[in-house]
């Protein structure tokens, strides 16, 4: 920047509305510092007047528009896919080999304690104390298969009346059925 100390070389003509508009800026400087800043300011900052707007906002504006269509289409094309893709893998319990082989262990189960109704039947003619003591271990039974799938002990599915069971908590219950129940 320039201290003044230069000799004046050319004169600038102004019209009176922008000596006005000058002497604003100026303060208690001269206006060759005014003009020198100005100057300066313009190189530093890569801003030309030339092709200054009116509205510097609106192109600021424009820009945070640009930025949030920008981030808007990440968003679509990039994030919301690894979202559902992401939700399909934590909720897509029904599709693990786990999930189908304990499907068919309590349905193997199933076919279990209905031969075993059906052998209870038969032996219509056994001792009532037997009959009341295989009612007894079905109810206990139907009571352990009560505490251990409680839909108030699991998480709700957004939107849905439906509950995530952890595979675990299955396969204990099938282990506990096995070692109790199962003859």
């Amino acid at each position: 920047m320039n201290t003044g100390k230069e000799v004046s070389t050319k004169v600038v003509r102004v019209s009176p509305s922008v000596k006005k508009r000058l002497e604003v800026f100026q303060g208690g400087d001269t206006p060759n510092v005014v003009i020198d800043r100005m100057i300066t300011f313009f190189e530093v900052t890569g801003f030309n007047p030339r092709y200054a707007s009116r509205n510097p906002t609106a192109l600021l504006e424009k820009r945070m528009e640009d930025l949030i269509r920008i981030v808007k289409s990440q968003e679509r094309d990039i994030f919301k896919p690894i979202l559902e893709r992401t939700a399909g893998l934590a909720g897509g319990i029904h599709e693990s080999p786990d999930y189908a082989r304990m499907m068919n262990e309590m349905r193997d189960l199933q076919e279990k304690n209905r031969q075993l109704r059906q052998q209870v039947a038969d032996l219509g003619q056994a001792p009532a104390m037997d009959v009341e003591k295989e009612r007894e271990r079905l109810r206990r039974l139907a009571d352990l298969v009560k505490f251990q799938l409680d839909p108030e002990k699991f998480p709700r599915v957004k939107f849905s009346d439906e509950v995530k069971v952890p595979v675990t908590t299955l396969q204990l219950l099938i282990k506990k059925i096995n070692e109790e129940y199962v003859l």
